[in-house]
């Protein structure tokens, strides 16, 4: 079944292509993703759109007018030359962090033209959520929704089982590292995964957990595990501590 909605957005479309060729963006519609191909200055030079069956739903339908009004939001508001800066900046090897204070820029750029769209055009309000309901619900949601574990786990495997801890570090811990550039002299995330324990732990005493508590939270079969591995951080807190309530008794008598 044919839906009329179809012919209006590809006569859109039309009339976009023609009004991008003038900035010397190209249009295509290949494939079902849609994309944006920039040049090494971070200038949009092409604009993909999926392909838009007779039979399009109305969900796609909405997805595309609202992926067109963002694009046309940057092309109307976005300042390309401190996007080329950001761009040029974030392809130095010498200075990685660059390329993630250009990620952060990116998303910030995206907001902002959205948010301008937004007060421009007030229909471009309801595309704009269509699209982002739509990557949502056919993209992240499915993503994060977790297999039912027989071992009633929060964050399983694929399969419902415990992750790997090859896998948490390969495909996150790794990553985040070096998104953060947290790297050795050989270019390689510098902490593994007992980092983080032992990064929990120190947090947790700092806090004020007692020997036991350390036991019980980080799962050690003695107290004297917990002494023998975090020893050196309770003695010094409790050394404080201890220090801390003479100083008081003192100050009592004082007083």
């Amino acid at each position: 079944m044919i839906n009329q909605n179809v012919h209006v957005m590809r006569e859109v479309v039309e009339k976009l292509t023609q009004m991008l060729a003038q900035r010397g963006i190209k249009v295509t519609q290949i494939g079902m993703r849609a994309y944006v191909q920039h040049d090494l200055n971070g200038k949009p030079v092409r604009v993909n759109l999926p392909y838009i069956p007779d039979d399009a739903t109305e969900d796609l339908l909405l997805a595309v007018q609202g992926f067109l009004d963002h694009e046309v939001g940057h092309l109307l508001f976005s300042d390309f030359k401190v996007l080329s800066e950001a761009a040029k900046l974030s392809r130095d090897k010498k200075q990685p962090e660059f390329k993630a204070l250009h990620n952060v820029l990116n998303i910030v750029e995206d907001t902002f033209v959205e948010r301008k769209m937004r007060e421009k055009f007030p229909g471009s309000d309801f595309n704009l959520n269509a699209v982002s309901d739509f990557y949502l619900k056919k993209f992240i949601e499915p993503k994060l929704a977790c297999r039912k574990s027989p071992k009633d786990l929060v964050f399983p495997n694929g399969a419902g089982n415990v992750e790997s801890n090859r896998n948490i570090l390969s495909r996150c811990w790794g990553p985040l590292q070096i998104k953060a550039g947290m790297l050795d002299k050989n270019g390689k995330p510098m902490f593994n995964g007992k980092t983080l324990r032992h990064f929990r732990a120190s947090i947790l005493i700092d806090l004020g957990a007692t020997a036991k508590e350390l036991q019980t939270s980080m799962g050690h079969a003695t107290i004297q595990m917990t002494y023998d591995v975090y020893g050196h951080l309770l003695v010094g807190r409790e050394q404080e501590e201890k220090e801390q309530e003479r100083v008081r008794n003192i100050a009592k008598e004082l007083l």
